[in-house]
């Protein structure tokens, strides 16, 4: 055996094998905690990833009109929180509450509080709903909805809920406007194109 001052450059010393590199990715479900917020829940959230956290903050996407304008407006789903997925064992906790913007872990019997997963999940569903509602309603200049001409759809939303119409245009607001046939006769009607589905 040779011993660390015989070695020179150039012999062979025999095989060193890797250290294994641990995962710096927690495994397993996520336990997203709720943290109180200072004001703006983007602020906590871009505190929280800056810190290189896995963080969520719901938000809702609105019309509103600023300054005699119609804008988009993306708006906190439940101001004052935001959600962080921090794992026991693996995640400083002290750190997370003292991010930026963060103001302390909502408790519950002195303990933080952790949403189930099913449930981040459920909003995490719905604010992708909304939103794409939200874009097939208003949609942006030059977008049109996915619909051919032609196409039958089902009307799911509005005063000819659960009629069937087949599209006749569609226009770069995301409206469609479609044949209903209503007492035998097909009347053409706009419509979002949050309200119709591919049938």
């Amino acid at each position: 055996m040779q011993l660390a001052g015989d070695v020179k450059i150039g012999d062979v010393v025999g095989f060193v094998p890797l250290l294994e590199t641990s995962c710096m990715i927690p495994q397993g479900d996520p336990q997203w905690h709720v943290l109180l917020t200072l004001g703006s829940g983007a602020t906590a959230l871009a505190g929280l990833l800056s810190r290189g956290f896995r963080a969520y903050g719901p938000t809702i996407t609105k019309r509103q009109i600023v300054r005699g304008r119609k804008v988009e407006v993306e708006r906190d789903m439940f101001p004052g929180y935001v959600l962080a997925d921090l794992r026991p064992g693996f995640h400083d906790f002290k750190r997370a509450k003292t991010a930026p913007g963060v103001r302390d872990f909502l408790r519950r019997d002195n303990n933080p509080c952790v949403l189930p997963t099913p449930l981040v999940d459920a909003m995490r569903e719905r604010e992708r709903s909304l939103y794409d509602r939200f874009r097939m309603k208003y949609g942006r200049h030059g977008q049109r909805a996915d619909f051919e001409i032609g196409q039958r759809v089902d009307i799911v939303d509005g005063p000819f809920r659960s009629f069937w119409a087949k599209v006749q245009a569609l226009d770069d607001k995301g409206r469609v406007q479609v044949l209903i046939d209503i007492f035998g006769r097909e009347t053409p009607t706009w419509l979002d194109g949050g309200q119709v589905e591919a049938a």
